[in-house]
């Protein structure tokens, strides 16, 4: 289970029909339950094998409307 979580966004509207929003997010649990790198593969059940305990993720994304 992830132990901690921070998120930080950021939104600009460059206009008063779009949003433009910019997110970073950090999670950190325990033990290994994300992935990074070069994923070890279950030899049994050829599942990818957790090999992290954080992971950092950024997004932009925008939205338009009329």
């Amino acid at each position: 289970m992830p132990r901690s979580t921070a998120t930080a966004t950021v939104d600009v509207r460059p206009h008063d029909n779009l949003s433009v929003r910019l997110e970073y997010r950090h999670d950190q649990a325990d033990g290994d339950i994300y992935f990074r790198g070069d994923v070890p593969r279950d030899a049994v059940t050829k599942a990818d094998v957790p090999n992290a305990h954080q992971q950092d993720t950024l997004t932009l994304g925008a939205t338009a409307w009329y």
